[in-house]
């Protein structure tokens, strides 16, 4: 009787000891479904925020095409205003003439302010593209973490339910320990 007392109580131990195990996987389980959840958010806004940057680089990189066209057209306006102030000089015969005028002076201080305002804007464009591409580079980074987390908390979720399985069947098999050996003892009692 001395015996089935011992098993039985070694059984019940198991017993509580798989039930509280059970808890704890139930709640890691919970835990790392709720911080999974969270890591699919992060994810999902980190995807966006990658894909804004880049249409945001794409205009840059157009604007930045642009610039070679623009400066072009700048030298050629520069080019026919000397153009131009040379015929018009040959035009005016008169040295005294009030008349006569270097077109080329006149609207080449213009010229000159419109080159040195997209010179400073495309400056600006290459400083906000290369601030822009460090930031998207961290962006990716902070993707690639969020994905490894993601997948490291999946193999956890798989782990803890394996894990809940493996308990679960340790309380049957303790369950059905304790009933066998509490009839043993009813029948040595009888």
């Amino acid at each position: 009787m001395q015996d089935y007392e011992e098993l039985y109580d070694s059984a019940k131990r198991r017993y509580y000891n798989a039930c509280s195990e059970i808890n704890d996987c139930n709640n890691r389980i919970a835990r790392y479904e709720q911080e999974k959840q969270q890591t699919i958010r992060t994810i999902n806004d980190l995807k966006a925020r990658i894909k804004k940057r880049e249409n945001a680089l794409d205009q840059l990189q157009k604007i930045t095409q642009k610039e070679e066209s623009l400066s072009g057209k700048i030298l050629d306006i520069t080019n026919k205003t000397a153009d131009a102030s040379a015929n018009y000089m040959s035009m005016v015969t008169a040295d005294t003439s009030s008349a006569r005028k270097n077109l080329s002076e006149i609207y080449g201080e213009e010229t000159n302010r419109i080159k040195k305002r997209l010179t400073e804007a495309m400056q600006t464009v290459r400083t906000k593209r290369q601030a822009m591409d460090a930031e998207l580079e961290d962006l990716r980074r902070q993707l690639q973490q969020a994905q490894d987390t993601l997948q490291e908390l999946k193999q956890k979720i798989s782990t803890a339910k394996n894990d809940l399985g493996e308990w679960k069947r340790i309380k049957r098999n303790a369950a059905m320990d304790m009933e066998f050996y509490h009839r043993k003892m009813e029948e040595e009692g009888a």
